[in-house]
């Protein structure tokens, strides 16, 4: 899954798992539960999550929550970048 779809169920589930379906919680729960294992360092804290036998701590889910998902493009040139570019001589700037 997307770490910003990670991220906004598991503020999801801490602010609305009552008022949530069961079924969506579930999913929600058990995708949660699969990306906290696949960043977890000790195998039993993984072998536990997967199983999914306990319900998600506020810890873990606050550890969801704080996923930072953000990915900064290296081709962004910002607008005014383009247009500084574009006005090379002073033709151009007149025609602006």
């Amino acid at each position: 899954q997307q770490l910003s779809h990670i991220r906004s169920w598991a503020i999801a589930l801490v602010r609305s798992r009552e008022k949530m379906p069961t079924e969506k919680v579930e999913r929600y729960e058990k995708t949660i539960r699969n990306y906290l294992a696949s960043v977890c360092n000790h195998e039993e804290e993984k072998e536990a999550l997967l199983n999914g036998k306990d319900e998600l701590t506020k810890s873990q889910l606050q550890t969801a929550c704080s996923v930072s998902y953000r990915v900064t493009n290296p081709n962004y040139v910002a607008g005014a970048d383009l247009i500084v570019k574009s006005l090379k001589d002073t033709d151009s700037i007149e025609a602006f």
